[in-house]
């Protein structure tokens, strides 16, 4: 009978040991290996992430430096408002028009661009997007001049947009027109 009494005691003892040692440390063990598998993916994405980085840096540094300049032209970094000022006078003056006054710049507000960058706490980070400044102009000089202004205006590399325009006409002719323009350029602030 002691033959299969202690069998059983030590059966017996081993389940609790079992309930209440084992499974705990089983329990643990898979929670370790899924924090393992979800670190070995956030592993690969960097590595993804990485090369993809190496690969766009290339293709940066690809870009020739003219092409590069131009690039800051059309979207800088920060608005030189002088020499904005300073290319509208060339523009109007190569068109045959003459500034009327001095040239009025402010930054108004940022341009949204739509919904957030989503977090992976669920919310929305706020986008960001290139920031606005406009500049208000007045231009004296013919109809005829002021339509290859506004061609020039288009060809340029900065990007300008025509926010509004009124216009004097002069009743006597051979007399100048006055153009007034609010133009609003852009700027991606770093």
């Amino acid at each position: 009978m002691s033959r299969i009494i202690l069998p059983l005691i030590i059966f017996a003892s081993g389940v609790p040991l079992f309930i209440f040692f084992t499974m705990p440390m089983m329990d643990k063990i898979r929670e370790q290996k899924d924090e393992i598998a979800r670190l070995d993916e956030v592993l690969v994405r960097a590595e993804q992430f990485e090369t993809l980085r190496e690969k766009l840096v290339g293709q940066y540094n690809n870009i020739s430096k003219e092409n590069l300049d131009k690039l800051d032209a059309i979207l800088p970094t920060e608005v030189n408002a002088v020499r904005r000022a300073l290319d509208i006078e060339r523009l109007a003056n190569e068109s045959g028009l003459k500034l009327g006054g001095s040239i009025g710049g402010q930054q108004v507000e940022a341009v949204g661009r739509g919904r957030g960058v989503p977090r992976g706490d669920g919310s929305e980070s706020p986008e960001e997007g290139p920031e606005r400044f406009s500049f208000q102009i007045a231009v004296t000089g013919s109809y005829d001049g002021f339509i290859v202004f506004l061609g020039k205006l288009a060809q340029s590399l900065t990007l300008f947009n025509i926010d509004s325009l009124t216009f004097a006409l002069n009743p006597n002719v051979g007399k100048d027109d006055t153009f007034q323009m609010v133009l609003t350029t852009y700027f991606l602030p770093q």
